[in-house]
């Protein structure tokens, strides 16, 4: 089954819109052979990276899709109350924002590594070309105690993208490198005090979806013939940063756990493709948005 679709998401109050999804659904016997950690990778040609008019859907808007978004949609329908509905739509903007400031961050501090010219702790906000006073700045000098572990050879790649084979999603994730002797796939994650992620840990709902989405590049990296040259992800790292500038909390998913979250992330992946299969669209799009 081959063609294009459209997709709504997230919830009724704040959708949001995919289109041009290219629906290849994959086989059932494509799921069971599916691994995180294959013997060796697909020797597939290189793959053009430029998006092209049909996309794979992506492992944030499937997962998204498939989450049961009710306790977003009141914390939504709440804040929308306290705030007005444009003040939380600036507020999301933001967020969005500082979330985009702190990974490029990241990204040139990475590069810095690579070429060994990492500035001293009190360069590293003006070195990434942030104001010392934004939001921003205070999560990345919570995450520069693990970049300052790295060496040069222990950086391997950086905001790349990624796709599965087999199973016709992408990403693109944001590090992988060596870091206390695995080689990790790393995701950084912005967390207010407030959050549930900040305040309860790997015992939070964000933390079931955040391993799901390391488990789900972790296996698009390890298959993707474009990676033939690198070392496959043996670990996963979610890395809470913190607003204040502490140093970030640091979440170890080992072999077991990526393997268990990936198989989670199958299993929703399957929800979504059946869905896309088999729902009619409405307006010309496939509603996954929740809606009371």
């Amino acid at each position: 089954m081959a063609g294009k679709v459209n997709i709504r998401y997230g919830t009724s109050l704040m959708p949001f819109f995919s289109e041009n999804l290219l629906l290849i659904v994959p086989r059932s016997e494509d799921f069971a052979d599916s691994s995180v950690f294959p013997p060796s990778r697909n020797a597939s040609p290189p793959v053009n990276k430029k998006p092209p008019y049909s996309k794979k859907p992506s492992i944030s808007v499937i997962l998204s899709a498939t989450e049961d978004n009710s306790i977003l949609y009141t914390w939504q329908k709440q804040r929308i109350q306290e705030m007005g509905l444009a003040s939380f739509r600036k507020y999301m903007t933001e967020r969005m924002t500082l979330g985009t400031s702190m990974h490029s961050a990241a990204q040139k501090l990475l590069v810095a590594v690579k070429k060994q010219e990492l500035p001293a702790s009190d360069k590293i906000i003006t070195y990434v070309g942030l104001d010392p006073k934004s939001p921003a700045s205070k999560y990345v000098m919570s995450i520069v105690p693990i970049i300052g572990e790295l060496k040069k050879d222990d950086v391997i790649a950086y905001e790349k993208p990624v796709t599965s084979p087999k199973l016709g999603f992408q990403g693109r994730f944001d590090a992988v490198f060596q870091y206390r002797g695995e080689t990790c796939m790393v995701d950084w994650k912005t967390s207010p005090a407030a959050s549930s992620f900040s305040k309860q840990g790997d015992e939070s709902m964000s933390y079931q979806t955040y391993s799901r989405q390391v488990a789900a590049y972790a296996a698009a990296f390890n298959n993707d013939g474009n990676f033939q040259a690198e070392p496959m992800v043996s670990r996963g790292l979610l890395v809470s940063a913190k607003e204040d500038g502490t140093p970030a909390d640091v979440f170890e998913l080992d072999q077991q756990n990526i393997e268990k979250s990936y198989d989670d992330f199958k299993g929703r992946l399957w929800s979504f493709w059946e869905k896309l299969r088999t729902a009619k669209p409405h307006n010309g799009f496939v509603d996954f948005a929740y809606t009371p």
